[in-house]
């Protein structure tokens, strides 16, 4: 027999036993059913589980983002905090050190006043160069009141160890008059410059006690205005 009509014959016969068995769509009728029941049943739990996930996925991202947002901000305060702080010793800092610098400046002026023709100059009780240090440390906006004071103190003390020189030289020649021009000289300069160095040992003063007032400004208002920490 031909092989194609053998084909042919069996399928006819498979199709046939196919729909006269009646079993077979009984199954699937069932399978599906059980497929609907358990969407039915199953699907609503994975959609709750899902949004339940998501739900979760936020909530830690909005945590994270909290714990984020509450570091920096602490991270914030504490810099607010210590800015504050180093604000406040540098002003207490700048008080006791202003009243160092106008200390110096008196031990200038009592060195320039007890300079005489026949002492032997103290070098030790010279405090100009503390004056100078304390200046550049702490208070450049008291540079050109503390160099002026500087330089007239400097001058005087270099004239008054030429007129000393000059004097001793004089005395060891035993020039009276030499002596005495001397002391006329070094007398009237010492005048001059005294009062130029008084002069500029006030302007400093005031200077000092205009920056104190200020620094104790700045204090106060910190303290009525304190910073607001979140």
């Amino acid at each position: 027999m031909d092989k194609e009509l053998i084909r042919e014959v069996a399928n006819a016969v498979f199709m046939q036993e196919l729909l006269t068995n009646w079993h077979i769509y009984a199954l699937m009728a069932c399978m599906w059913l059980i497929f609907k029941f358990l969407d039915a049943l199953v699907g609503p739990y994975v959609t709750r589980r899902a949004e339940a996930l998501a739900t979760k996925v936020d909530f830690e991202n909005a945590m994270l983002q909290i714990t984020a947002t509450t570091k920096a901000t602490e991270a914030i305060r504490i810099q607010i905090t210590k800015t504050d702080w180093l604000d406040k010793e540098w002003r207490t800092i700048r008080r006791v050190k202003l009243e160092e610098l106008l200390i110096s400046a008196n031990r200038m002026r009592d060195y320039i006043t007890n300079l005489r023709i026949d002492n032997k100059v103290d070098i030790a009780s010279d405090s100009s160069d503390t004056l100078t240090t304390l200046c550049a440390l702490y208070f450049p906006e008291l540079r050109p009141e503390v160099v002026d004071l500087f330089e007239t103190h400097k001058e005087f003390s270099t004239f008054h160890l030429d007129c000393q020189k000059l004097w001793l030289e004089a005395i060891s020649a035993g020039n009276q008059e030499a002596v005495d021009t001397v002391l006329t000289t070094c007398k009237t300069g010492s005048q001059n410059y005294y009062g130029i160095f008084l002069h500029r040992y006030y302007a400093l003063e005031q200077a000092a006690s205009s920056l104190m007032q200020r620094i104790a400004h700045q204090e106060n208002k910190r303290e009525q205005d304190p910073p607001i920490i979140a």
